[in-house]
């Protein structure tokens, strides 16, 4: 998980443990937001789950810093993703948006 300052959620509910949410209003999609300083100027990877290849572009999106970040949505294995590099002091937001009813865990 990452070593996040705060997280906010819009329209998630967390579900039997912490890091299990799923949507409220299927109308509108759901989005959970990291919100970190790096302490150094090493890179900050995270790990994309399998289950984000087996949805369409449309259903998961992710934004680094407002901007969208593209991944790979066919892949096998996991897929490791970098949000950080050189950026020690800089306040970075990672945010992943998902518009699916299935449970997702962060």
């Amino acid at each position: 998980m990452l070593a996040a300052n705060d997280i906010t959620t819009d329209n998630f509910l967390a579900v039997e443990r912490a890091e299990t949410y799923q949507r409220i209003d299927s109308s509108k999609p759901a989005s959970i937001t990291y919100h970190f300083t790096p302490q150094t100027d090493e890179e900050y990877w995270i790990t994309l789950p399998t289950r984000f290849s087996r949805n369409d572009k449309n259903n998961i999106k992710m934004y680094l810093n407002g901007e969208e970040y593209h991944f790979l949505n066919n892949y096998q294995a996991t897929q490791l993703v970098n949000i950080a590099s050189q950026s020690m002091d800089k306040p970075i937001e990672f945010k992943i948006e998902v518009n699916t009813d299935e449970d997702y865990s962060f």
